[in-house]
């Protein structure tokens, strides 16, 4: 997969990169949420969440995501 920095959302500390997520664009038009980190020290803090808030803030249609079971109470 290519990575285009674009549809990424990041947070950062300073200089330190503490989060990251994206909305990955497919070629039939669905997008799916994507790539989503959060640096160990940053974890537990609600941060994962508002990245992923601010992405859906430009979204109008259906994200779709893909996740383990264990996962799945974080996203919905």
């Amino acid at each position: 997969y290519a990575l285009f920095w674009a549809n990424f959302f990041v947070a950062r500390d300073g200089n330190v990169l503490a989060g990251a997520a994206q909305i990955r664009r497919h070629a039939d038009g669905t997008a799916e949420l994507a790539s989503v980190v959060v640096a160990p020290a940053w974890r537990g803090n609600g941060l994962g969440a508002r990245l992923i808030d601010a992405l859906l803030q430009g979204e109008s249609g259906p994200v779709h995501l893909v996740t383990g079971r264990q996962n799945v109470h974080h996203y919905q």
